[in-house]
């Protein structure tokens, strides 16, 4: 039995891995996000790094008759619905520098004379 892996080849954070989609609608969300690094297909799987966080639920909540009485850890974190992987080798450089441009260093002890 073959290995369970991330299909992207470079990728080699493989420890948490989502199932691709097999729903028509969703499969193509997926295959067109990527469809730069891979051909997928139904079956194969993707990694959570290819995800935003956000996209991922750890926790769910527990409920009875409408009153949250704990919260508890999934043994298997699993994806919000409608969750698309976004997040590729090449375009994190590209978040890394537009987040730097809407959160610029505060930091302005360093002060150059001229």
């Amino acid at each position: 039995m073959p290995k369970k892996q991330c299909i992207i080849k470079t990728c080699l954070k493989s420890s948490l891995l989502f199932t691709i989609p097999t729903k028509d609608e969703d499969f193509f969300k997926w295959q067109q996000a990527c469809k730069k690094y891979v051909d997928i297909k139904r079956g194969m799987y993707l990694c959570s790094f290819h995800f935003v966080e956000e996209d991922i639920v750890r926790k769910r909540l527990l409920v009875s008759e409408g009153t949250v009485i704990g919260v508890s850890e999934y043994k298997k974190p699993r994806l919000k619905s409608g969750s698309i992987p976004s997040v590729f080798e090449d375009n994190i450089g590209a978040q890394n520098k537009l987040e730097n441009c809407l959160n610029p260093p505060t930091n302005f002890n360093h002060v150059t004379k001229f």
